[in-house]
């Protein structure tokens, strides 16, 4: 290569490095955000102005910017070499909180084609924005928040006082229900009830200015806002001082009422105490009267003066009377009490009750201490004769119903010729048991307390020997008397049987009276219920322990088989009545019949009898009707016969009943026989 040729080459890339590295200068030069640093209010809005210069001499330029506030890019067209190229856009702060916030902003330049055909040139910058709420802002926040917290402290205060005012009230009720006087407690709970009813009523008020005061926040309008607010505050605060007012008032008024229940209390208790003090002082005497009425009553027996102990009883028993009567004038005053003077008032009333009844007491005593000394000398013979005394009543009692045992044994047809004989010999010596127990109250009245006590005790020793004898036949007598039973259940049921047939021979009949047929069988109805009870009655003699047991159940037993038998006869003698209005036997289809309520029927007859042929008939029915009447006379007064040998009659002296073939009282001693 030759010199000239060699210098041109190197000139020529001398000015191709040249042109590339102006061609290479920055599309992006002295980029700018003006202002990069703001402060806004919340919600505030500010315009950001931003520039750069294309500084390639040779190549124009496509631009576009980019903000995160609107995450968008935004086309700037053709940046031509050395042109400035501003652009404009908004950033704005938030709606609420206080900091700062930042804005990206990027630019972003690609080249054309040919000796600019180059990478494309970027470039990020930021906008730092500080962001506060406004003083206007502030001060509606801050008020709504005191208004809020103002609210709270006034429902807090409320419900304090409605719970007092509540407790108040229950304290009142529970006052009024014990009777008290409660009208100055309960103008302070009126005046309780007031305040709490103004409270709520501020508190409303109060709640609905704070949500008006929400709304303009909402809106943005602070200044009504902060207004709304301070109406909230001043109706909240206004609640809470009547709150208070009524918890107040409602705490006086508990505490009154407080006061007065335990006051009421008091009284209430003294009276209580002192009118069961006097109940139980007339109950003292009314105890000390009956220990003098039991010791007259023992001394009258023993034949002692009773005189002035029966006139000091009977002022006892006056005076107890007048207790009583000031025991319930005292209760009726406990019970309407309404103030204190009530309650005064019953313990006085109590007070003179129990002040009686301390004389009655007093009397009753003395009626019978004196008494009592004289029976403790004759208590020996007193004791002697009572014994007896119940001994030969015992005894007494059982041959009673003996007798009857045997009779109704007997109709049955089973021998009791033994068991009739110690029967008769125990009534021998029963007769002298009584004999000797009168005698024994006798010595015992004249003083004779020694002879008294051996003639009691030859009673008594009579009335065991009685009861001794009877108790070594008691097993004959259950087995004969079971056998006996045994019959007559078995009787029983074939008259039962045959009750059945007659009744429903009755109710099969036309003509036949339905009441009577009714009665027929109410009455057998009636005689199997007995027949049942003379089964259990028979069982219970089997087990019967002692004499005494077995008496009493073969009493019980034969009275059943009685009473069945009566009603099986009354059951019979109703069904036979009934068929006496017999017009017509049912047969073909001479007639149709239709029941009626308990048996008999309603009957249409096809044909008419003669009219002689019904008078007959009618003839024969009323015989019949007299026959069975006459028949049931007769039955009756033979029972009536029957029952007259268990019959007794009462002393003349005492008034004790007492059997028609005794020759003393066995209760006073005296003498009613031959």
């Amino acid at each position: 290569m030759n010199k000239k040729l060699l210098k041109f080459s190197f000139a020529n890339l001398i000015v191709f490095l040249i042109v590339l590295l102006t061609v290479n200068a920055a599309a992006i030069n002295n980029p700018s955000l003006n202002p990069n640093s703001i402060s806004l209010y919340h919600d505030g809005k500010q315009q950001i102005t931003g520039q750069f210069t294309n500084s390639n001499s040779w190549c124009n330029v496509g631009c576009q910017y980019y903000t995160s506030e609107s995450g968008l890019w935004t086309s700037l067209g053709n940046v031509e070499t050395g042109q400035t190229k501003p652009f404009q856009f908004q950033v704005s702060a938030p709606s609420v909180g206080s900091g700062t916030k930042t804005v990206s902003v990027k630019i972003n330049c690609q080249y054309g084609g040919g000796l600019c055909s180059y990478p494309q040139e970027n470039w990020n910058g930021q906008i730092t924005i500080a962001y506060n709420p406004s003083p206007e802002e502030s001060q509606a926040t801050q008020k709504q928040t005191t208004a809020n917290s103002e609210i709270n402290n006034a429902k807090s205060l409320i419900s304090e006082a409605t719970s007092i005012v509540n407790s108040a009230q229950e304290k009142i009720r529970e006052a009024s229900n014990l009777g008290a006087d409660i009208g100055s407690t309960q103008l302070s709970l009126n005046s309780a009830n007031t305040a709490v009813q103004n409270a709520n009523n501020y508190l409303s008020s109060a709640q609905t200015a704070y949500s008006d005061g929400s709304s303009n926040i909402n809106s943005k309008n602070w200044n009504v806002a902060s207004s709304n607010f301070d109406t909230a505050i001043s109706k909240a605060n206004q609640a809470q001082s009547s709150a208070t007012t009524a918890k107040s008032n409602a705490d006086s008024a508990k505490a009154q009422t407080t006061s007065i229940i335990e006051e009421w209390n008091r009284l209430k208790t003294a009276a209580q105490n002192k009118i069961s003090d006097a109940n139980s002082a007339i109950d003292t005497a009314k105890q000390r009267i009956q220990v003098g009425e039991s010791v007259i009553y023992n001394a009258t027996i023993l034949g002692l003066d009773t005189v002035q102990a029966k006139a000091q009883i009977a002022t006892a028993g006056t005076k107890v009377d007048s207790a009583t009567a000031y025991y319930q004038e005292a209760s009726s005053m406990f019970k309407a009490a309404t103030n204190k003077e009530s309650f005064e008032g019953a313990k006085s009333k109590a007070q003179s009750a129990i002040d009686i009844a301390k004389e009655a007491e007093q009397l009753a005593t003395s009626a019978y201490s004196s008494l009592a000394a004289t029976l403790a000398v004759a208590g020996e013979s007193s004791k002697a004769i009572l014994n007896a005394n119940s001994e030969v009543s015992q005894i007494n009692e059982i041959m009673t119903k003996l007798d009857y045992i045997i009779i109704s044994t007997e109709k049955y047809g089973v021998n009791l010729a033994d068991t009739k004989n110690v029967a008769t010999s125990s009534k021998t010596t029963i007769d002298s048991a009584e004999d000797l127990l009168s005698q024994a109250k006798n010595r015992q009245a004249s003083g004779s307390f020694n002879e008294a006590v051996g003639l009691a005790n030859k009673a008594r020793d009579e009335a065991a020997k009685s009861m001794n004898r009877l108790d070594t036949i008691s097993h004959t007598i259950s087995l004969s008397a079971q056998k006996a039973l045994d019959d007559a259940f078995e009787k029983s049921k074939s008259k039962i049987a045959e009750a059945e047939s007659e009744v429903g021979s009755a109710a099969s009949t036309y003509g036949a009276t339905a009441t009577l047929i009714v009665s027929a069988q109410n009455s057998l109805a009636d005689a199997k219920k007995s027949l049942e009870e003379v089964k259990s009655h028979t069982d219970k003699v089997k087990t019967a322990s002692g004499l005494s047991d077995l008496v009493k159940e073969l009493d019980a037993a034969f009275k059943a088989v009685d009473e069945t038998n009566k009603k099986i006869t009354d059951s019979i003698n109703d069904a036979k009545s009934a068929k006496l209005g017999l017009v017509k036997k049912v047969a073909g289809v001479g007639a149709a019949a239709a029941g009626a309520a308990g048996g008999g029927f309603l009957y249409y007859r096809w044909r008419k009898k003669k009219k002689g042929e019904k008078s007959k008939e009618k003839e024969h029915a009323g015989k019949k009707i007299k026959h069975d009447k006459e028949e049931k006379e007769h039955k009756e007064k033979k029972s009536k016969k029957i029952l007259s040998l268990f019959s007794k009659i009462k002393c003349p002296e005492c008034g004790h009943k007492i059997k028609k073939n005794q020759k003393f009282c066995p209760q006073c001693g005296k003498k009613v026989g031959d």
